[in-house]
């Protein structure tokens, strides 16, 4: 049952991402500035690192986790290894990357104006 309602709200956020909105653009952007500034920043990394948990918790893709994590959490492979590594084009690890930053975009974000609260993804019933 628990899983169905985070399967829900999943689909939920993500069809509202889809749709698009006013600033999706500059806020794509800044979440990957955010992600960029991983090592260097504190707020950032508190950020991102709430985003992760909660996209393992959502039961995201794991390899779009862990592709994520490699390029700028360990910050230690190129896209091209990446792409070596897990037996596929460069192309679909920059496409994965995207995908990510998609399904993370509500989390960090919020939608409709609501602002995301820590262990709070979707509303209570």
């Amino acid at each position: 049952m628990e899983s169905n309602r985070h399967k829900q709200a999943q689909e939920l956020l993500l069809s509202i991402i889809d749709n698009g909105g006013e600033g999706y653009a500059a806020r794509f952007q800044m979440l990957v500035s955010l992600a960029k500034r991983y090592e260097h920043d504190e707020t950032a990394r508190l950020i991102i690192d709430e985003a992760v948990r909660a996209a393992e918790r959502l039961k995201f893709p794991q390899e779009e986790i862990d592709i994520f994590k490699e390029l700028f959490m360990c910050r230690q492979m190129t896209r091209r290894m990446i792409a070596e590594n897990h037996f596929m084009t460069v192309r679909t690890v920059w496409n994965k990357q995207k995908d990510f930053f998609t399904r993370i975009m509500p989390l960090v974000f919020g939608i409709d104006g609501i602002p995301f609260e820590k262990g709070k993804l979707y509303a209570e019933d």
